[in-house]
């Protein structure tokens, strides 16, 4: 398998990724990729077959450029895991600690750190990745710091002031292993028989009063269990929202189908992103 992942090496993409994998016993080689999330889901559909993005961290929330990818793409997601992320902060080996007064990192592991960044004065500067941002500072000539993995910073051969500087130990950031709607069968047959299955649907309401309280009837009076629901702008009519939405279950179940066929009456642009095996936390 060709998976492609937003980041370079070292970035944290990379390293759940070889996780995953090891854990699942696949044959995937990450394909990195600098550019933003968009990038990704159009390699997966004309190019690779396969993507690794993550969706959400246990701190910072939703990953929404990645979110808002999947309304513009038709893509299927195939597997979850859940990867435990310890940032570390890293300086350049010749810098002076006391000189350093910005740190650089990916905007969500600035959030994660930001309580780190506020006691030592350091100014928080978004860049497109953590393993990206090492990089920039291994070949700055200004006393800048980052917050990367581990990994990242050997590989540039920073120096790691400080280690798990996150705000909160437990820190887990959930990634998806996605691909093209023809791959979508083939990899799932290789999990028959498992139980734990949830799956992921998107639809935006009708125009009618209470439309989210009756879309949502459905699933509880079928007993499916609802682990996500989050709205985002649809960006073609004004304050015009899509719903992402993850249930516990599988699309071919029975509850499940009930619970569906009440939401067509209430909801619109239902689409189905897959139904995938819920891996357990590392």
């Amino acid at each position: 398998m060709k998976v492609v992942y937003q980041g370079i090496e070292g970035s944290y993409h990379d390293a759940a990724l070889r996780e995953f994998a090891q854990l699942h016993n696949l044959e995937a080689r990450g394909l990195p990729d600098p550019d933003y999330f968009g990038e990704v889901f159009d390699r997966v559909i004309n190019e690779t077959g396969y993507g690794w993005v993550a969706i959400s961290n246990s701190q910072a929330g939703t990953v929404y450029q990645c979110m808002d990818q999947f309304r513009q793409h038709d893509v299927r997601i195939i597997g979850e895991y859940y990867f435990r992320v310890d940032h570390c902060f890293a300086i350049k080996r010749e810098t002076e600690l006391s000189h350093v007064q910005a740190v650089y990192s990916h905007i969500q592991a600035l959030e994660q750190c930001s309580e780190y960044s506020r006691k030592h004065g350091l100014r928080a500067e978004m860049y497109h990745d953590t393993a990206a941002a090492a990089e920039l500072v291994a070949s700055s000539g200004q006393p800048l710091g980052c917050y990367c993995s581990e990994t990242a910073a050997e590989l540039h051969g920073l120096q790691i002031v400080s280690r798990a500087v996150q705000n909160k130990r437990e820190n887990y950031t959930r990634f998806l292993l996605i691909c093209n709607k023809e791959n979508a069968e083939r990899f799932l047959s290789r999990y028959d028989g498992r139980e734990n299955w949830k799956t992921t649907l998107m639809f935006t309401t009708k125009d009618i009063p209470a439309a989210l309280y009756k879309c949502l009837g459905g699933f509880a009076t079928n007993g499916v269990n609802l682990t996500k629901l989050e709205s985002r702008p649809t960006g073609q009519n004004l304050f015009e929202y899509f719903f992402y939405m993850d249930i516990e279950g599988k699309q071919d179940q029975d509850k499940v189908i009930r619970a569906v066929n009440e939401l067509k009456m209430f909801a619109r642009d239902i689409r189905s992103l897959g139904s995938y095996w819920e891996h357990l936390r590392s």
